[in-house]
């Protein structure tokens, strides 16, 4: 597997996580939840360093 495709999937996996953490929260428990918004803001940052063609940050 190519590198261009490996940060591909990873940025695929980092969007299906969010997706997850997200699932049945509405945006008022969304906003209370930090533990959440940290694990979101996570994959977004993985997103973002895999897009840039990083070393990705999860090892």
């Amino acid at each position: 597997m190519s590198r261009d495709d490996a940060a591909l999937l990873d940025i695929i996996r980092a969007g299906q996580l969010i997706l997850e953490f997200a699932q049945g929260l509405s945006r008022e428990q969304l906003n209370s939840d930090v533990r959440t918004q940290s694990a979101i803001l996570y994959q977004i940052a993985v997103m973002g360093s895999d897009g840039r063609g990083n070393e990705t940050i999860i090892s």
